[in-house]
């Protein structure tokens, strides 16, 4: 309408719902054709496109997949049954998750996180995201919070 060609729009949202609501008042505008050019989408779809498309810069494979919320308490229990570990109280998996989660979110990794712990708590914490990312590199995955952060690792390189 405005001379803006559709490959030149960035349209971001939060939830899937706003995002295919997004979608559908798009193409109702400018059409199926012209809509489908349009990048489009929630923050971690974006990202993960981003990833897919130019994370080998970073050393990622573009064939990565993307664990959500009962893959990474599966992960966890794992990896605290390895450590020989309770999975209740200080060490429930959900607890650990969101101290990695809150890290990943203030765009700080395992090694930064490690080499800044002070507490006997700071530092499991920060043995178990350690050990947590190695286990996502190993299956070539991550977790919705590294999609955010390695698309912003892939924006400084």
């Amino acid at each position: 309408v405005k001379g803006v060609r559709p490959w030149q729009i960035l349209a971001v949202t939060f939830t899937n719902k706003a995002a295919a609501e997004l979608r559908a008042r798009i193409t109702g505008l400018v059409g199926d054709e012209a809509g489908r050019e349009v990048a489009m989408g929630t923050f971690h779809a974006l990202c993960a496109r981003v990833l897919r498309r130019d994370g080998s810069a970073i050393g990622l494979d573009r064939h990565f997949v993307v664990y959500d919320s009962d893959n990474q308490q599966a992960l966890m229990k794992q990896i605290l049954r390895e450590e020989d570990l309770p999975i209740t109280g200080e060490y429930k998996p959900s607890a650990i998750l969101g101290a990695i989660s809150r890290a990943k979110n203030e765009m700080l990794d395992a090694e930064f996180v490690a080499a800044n712990a002070h507490t006997h708590r700071e530092r499991e914490i920060a043995r178990l995201f350690r050990r947590y990312q190695a286990r996502l590199r190993a299956a070539n995955a991550l977790d919705f919070d590294d999609l955010l952060l390695e698309a912003d690792r892939k924006r400084t390189v």
